[in-house]
Formats: C-alpha cells, structure tokens, sequence
C-alpha cells in the first residue's frame, strides 16, 4: 500500500508572518513550523531546514511528526523536508 509521505502543515504557502496589524512591519519572527512523514517499515531518514539551511533530522519507524518553534529574519524564506525515499515537499513564505 503506498502512502504520500511527506506534509508540511505549517507555514503555509504564501503567507506572511507574524500575522499582525497591516502597518506592523518585523525585523524578525519566531515561526512555527509543522509536518509529518509516512513511510511503512524503517528504519527511515527524514531532514528539514529553512532556505538550504539544516535544521534537524531524524530516524523513524512507520511515522514521525515534528512541530517547533524557529527565529527567522524579515524577507522571504522556504521551508522544505526531505525524506531518504527522495520524498520532498517545501513551502515558500514571507517574515514582513
């Protein structure tokens, strides 16, 4: 039985953080990052980081899922997992 594997459930794509008043403008923001991965047997590898930039990894049995908080600077960034199966999704969004 195949299953999709990876799903980011936050950022979301194209939004912009913090979510505050129209002329709030922020120099940086803590943002909650969200998601999850399934793949049946293990063990598995999964990664994730911000902008090319490594932010942790795991190993996992069947299923594993991670939510945190990560300080991001004003501008644009992405959001991306990667599982070893090449399993990949990533999320594009804007600290303002």
């Amino acid at each position: 039985m195949e299953q999709s594997t990876v799903k980011i459930v936050y950022p979301i794509a194209g939004s912009a953080y913090p979510i505050v008043e129209a002329d709030s403008l922020a120099a940086s923001a803590y943002i909650t990052a969200s998601f999850s991965i399934t793949l049946a047997g293990g063990p598995h590898k999964v990664k994730w980081g911000f902008d090319k930039e490594l932010v942790g990894n795991a190993i996992f049995y069947d299923q594993f899922s991670a939510q945190f908080v990560w300080n991001l600077a004003a501008g644009e960034h992405t959001f991306s997992v990667a599982s070893e199966d090449g399993s990949k999704e990533l999320v594009q969004f804007e600290v303002a």
